[in-house]
């Protein structure tokens, strides 16, 4: 979060107004509209209403505006800027509250060494921080010594300033957890259909339900549907996120791709590798059971037998359509009918079913998918912490 964004946004609440905050802080309408949605963004929270009448500030933005205003005189005085002057050299030499608190440390150790071990980064990108709040400040904050680093006067008035800072940004941060968890009457997670009980979706849909009732007082639905029945209840507001077996592209939706697992040819009669040259020989011999085509299972046997089988795959093998997982594993242990399935199935013993691992280019990718407004994408930040 920059520190501009918060002097932006002060202002458009202390004068109910984006163009009005735009003139006082010499700043155009697209950057302070800009700034406005990131911090909404952050907070999960609508700081303004727009309608016939124009805007108006939200009910949530007048509980914060005087934190708010806090937040921003200390950014101000980071710029050496008065409460009212114009955010022009905060705009043009912006410094982000992580490099703040990175520059803290620093000044807090006494050595760019030590404070990089503590936050667990490269010594050269810490040094490379520091130089830049430095230029972007024009104010030395560090005197370098062959024993280390100490802080210059400025440097020691910064720190205090830092720890306001984070304090206050910490607050906010705070009351915006809080105004999240009390949204939330129930939230809905859908998810592709588990292949059994020890499948690996099985095991992490469970895993997030019981941290998530750990966590938060509200109750979390989870549902398993196909990718059809997901993707439509997003769009009816049944589901709050989905867990797809696949990415999509469609621009209304927010995709997070996050694990990636290894697909397999399960069959019978099958050639020793999954690329042999007589796959499409050996497959015609028997029923393909497939997913349906939003499926991004489908896709990837899609794009699998069109590079090792070629275009002539969908004339030679005859396809079935069984859009559930634990269906078409039935069908290939107990019916004689081939698929392309997670590598990862647990087999019942004694059955009679080869296993081919297909190559690491044809990868089932489990992605988040939600619409894109704040609320939705702060569900999606709340649920990666618990994955």
């Amino acid at each position: 979060m920059r520190l501009s964004t918060v002097i932006l946004c002060d202002m458009v609440l202390q004068q109910n107004g984006i163009r009005a905050a735009g003139r006082l802080v010499v700043a155009p309408p697209s950057t302070v509209t800009a700034a406005l949605a990131r911090l909404e963004k952050e907070l999960s929270v609508a700081l303004v209403r727009r309608g016939p009448a124009g805007m108006s500030l939200s009910v949530q933005a007048e509980q914060i505006r005087p934190q708010l205003h806090k937040l921003a005189l200390l950014c101000r005085k980071v710029y050496r800027l008065g409460p009212e002057a114009p955010a022009e050299g905060a705009l043009q030499n912006p410094v982000t509250f992580e490099a703040l608190f990175r520059l803290q440390e620093v000044l807090r150790s006494g050595s760019i060494r030590k404070a990089a071990q503590i936050l667990r980064m490269g010594q050269p990108q810490l040094t490379r921080t520091v130089t830049q709040i430095e230029a972007r400040l024009a104010r030395q904050f560090l005197l370098r010594t062959p024993q280390g680093t100490r802080p210059t006067p400025a440097g020691v008035a910064l720190m205090d300033t830092i720890e306001d800072i984070r304090a206050s940004w910490n607050r906010l941060r705070a009351a915006s957890d809080i105004r999240f968890e009390r949204s939330l009457r129930e939230r809905s997670l859908g998810s592709v259909i588990p292949s059994g009980a020890h499948s690996e979706i099985a095991d992490m849909m469970a895993r997030v339900s019981l941290q998530w009732h750990h966590r938060y007082s509200t109750s979390l639905l989870v549902a398993s549907a196909t990718a059809e029945e997901l993707l439509a209840g997003l769009d009816e507001g049944r589901f709050d996120a989905v867990l797809l077996d696949g990415e999509t592209v469609e621009r209304r939706y927010h995709c997070t791709p996050f694990l990636a697992g290894r697909l397999a040819l399960f069959g019978h009669e099958l050639p020793d590798e999954a690329t042999d040259p007589g796959l499409l020989e050996a497959l015609s011999r028997r029923p393909m059971a497939m997913q349906s085509l939003r499926s991004g299972l489908r896709q990837r046997s899609t794009q699998f037998l069109e590079d090792v089988c070629g275009p002539d795959w969908r004339r030679r093998i005859p396809l079935m359509e069984i859009d559930s997982v634990p269906v078409t594993l039935n069908a290939v242990l107990y019916q004689g009918v081939n698929s392309i399935l997670p590598a990862s199935l647990i087999l019942p013993k004694g059955v009679d079913v080869q296993r081919r691992i297909l190559p690491t280019g044809y990868l089932q990718s489990l992605s988040l998918i939600s619409r894109t407004d704040a609320q939705s994408l702060r569900f999606i930040d709340r649920l990666l912490e618990l994955f």
